[in-house]
């Protein structure tokens, strides 16, 4: 009687929260008098900083509704890409929670969404903390196998990949998503994000084909489930679309990119994260297709928007330039390119340090830019320390990998180290050769270093063979 007693209790009392809750969002849409403007002509903006202007003060005797009240305002600006907005309210929510004795899966979802925010604003090691505190809780209070257990696990993946832990964010994916097919089966927005997520994480880990159909699962899902214009189908498309414009398959690409900045546009405008986010995706297929002259103006104002919006060493800022570097270096600008890999490769140092997959990819990046401008010695010394980080991270026969063996044989073969850049160069172009074909840029251009070495150590038969590989056509002149 007891035990029935206290869950009746508890219940009314989550009820009346809930009441209160829902009344104060209300009112939040009607006017204060008859003469200011029809609400549906206020901003999502205007109307939550009235709503944050009218908790000051408010509720304090009701921290449990408050504090849902925060988090309920915070978690609206953070999608809204608002992100100083939200922290003060998000943060509150969670002290009041933690010093009221809130439920644990109150606490739990205060802790994954600033772990999230946290994320959003490119602070990883902070994100990574609230995800490892929420879980603490879950599994101190046993609460495991259950849907808010699942987006822990899902967020925890999402962090071990940004620190470049592919491996241990494919096995937590996988955990989330047997939760969630059990609890929800199939056809679930739940299901289909844990499988977009799993698939990201075989991207970066450059299981391309595996990743290619989970991430096709993952779009029919989420349009069975949102319908064509929605935000998540956005995100969807673009994953797609940036996988195919790893594999080179670039009319799949470019409607699926296309339509995700539509969605974008007409959901967030322009002045978003996400829609920055879609703007980069769209210039880098550009320019991977060669039309540089329309990709430049789609990189920086990609670029432009992402500085606008996050400080100069965000990480989004740092690929922006790393993007709009490899379009200078493309176009005769070495100079210029190597600058800007320069800015990008120290913003990604003070993100993720030395030993980041990321870090070292653009590191080798500005090793290519340093070839270029003839520093040798500079683009051997970047080139081999980017190469022995990702040897660490990623699988051997990763194409990432592949490519920034090619940078370094290439600089191995500039000082004259001729059997080692034949080392580098062979096993770089094996591993593009199987993964991206013969006729993908990138191992083209691993050809050509490798017909360039065997005419400067004069063997005139493979130099010949590897002249006609690198021809678009393959074929000889």
């Amino acid at each position: 009687a007891t035990i029935a007693l206290v869950e009746r209790k508890e219940a009314s009392q989550e009820a009346l929260r809930a009441t209160q809750t829902t009344e104060f969002l209300v009112r939040l849409f009607e006017l204060a008098d008859p003469g200011q403007r029809a609400a549906t002509e206020l901003t999502a903006k205007q109307v939550l900083d009235r709503g944050a202007q009218q908790l000051s003060g408010q509720l304090d005797q009701q921290p449990q509704v408050r504090s849902a009240l925060l988090q309920t305002i915070g978690s609206v600006y953070m999608n809204l890409g608002l992100y100083d907005e939200a922290a003060p309210l998000l943060d509150e929510s969670l002290q009041l929670r933690q010093t009221n004795k809130a439920t644990t899966n109150d606490v739990v979802d205060s802790l994954n969404t600033l772990g999230k925010l946290h994320y959003y604003r490119g602070d990883y090691d902070i994100s990574a903390d609230f995800y490892r505190r929420a879980v603490s809780m879950l599994e101190q209070g046993r609460q495991l196998n259950t849907a808010l257990h699942a987006t822990t696990l899902n967020h925890q993946g999402e962090s071990a990949a940004t620190f470049g832990n592919y491996e241990e964010a494919i096995e937590l994916h996988r955990r989330a998503l047997v939760i969630r097919r059990k609890l929800f089966g199939e056809n679930d927005a739940a299901t289909g994000t844990s499988i977009q997520n799993l698939a990201g994480a075989q991207r970066r880990n450059g299981s391309l084909d595996e990743a290619e159909l989970l991430y096709r699962q993952a779009l029919s899902i989420h349009e069975s489930v949102y319908g064509p214009d929605h935000p998540e189908v956005a995100v969807a498309l673009s994953n797609l679309g940036l996988l195919m414009t790893d594999l080179e398959r670039y009319p799949e690409a470019e409607p699926l990119l296309e339509r995700a900045l539509l969605i974008r546009r007409n959901v967030h405008g322009n002045q978003h994260p996400h829609t920055g986010n879609s703007l980069h995706n769209l210039s880098a297929l550009l320019f991977r297709q060669g039309n540089y002259e329309r990709a430049e103006p789609v990189f920086e104002e990609s670029l432009a928007l992402h500085i606008e919006l996050f400080d100069e060493d965000h990480d989004a800022v740092a690929y922006g330039r790393n993007n709009l570097a490899t379009l200078l270096l493309k176009t005769d600008r070495p100079v210029e390119a190597q600058d800007m890999y320069r800015k990008s490769l120290q913003s990604l140092r003070k993100r993720l340090g030395d030993e980041h997959p990321n870090t070292a990819l653009i590191q080798g990046n500005f090793a290519r830019a340093a070839l270029a401008n003839g520093a040798m010695d500079i683009a051997l010394k970047n080139a081999a320390a980017a190469v022995r980080v990702l040897e660490e991270a990623l699988p051997a026969d990763h194409w990432r990998l592949a490519v920034i063996r090619g940078v370094h044989g290439a600089a191995l073969m500039s000082k004259e180290h001729y059997r080692d850049a034949e080392t580098e160069l062979t096993a770089s172009w094996n591993v593009l050769r199987d993964s991206h074909g013969m006729q993908a840029e990138n191992t083209r251009q691993v050809a050509s270093s490798l017909s360039e070495l065997y005419r400067l150590t004069g063997n005139t038969e493979q130099q010949l063979r590897f002249d006609a590989e690198r021809r678009p056509d393959g074929a000889a002149p």
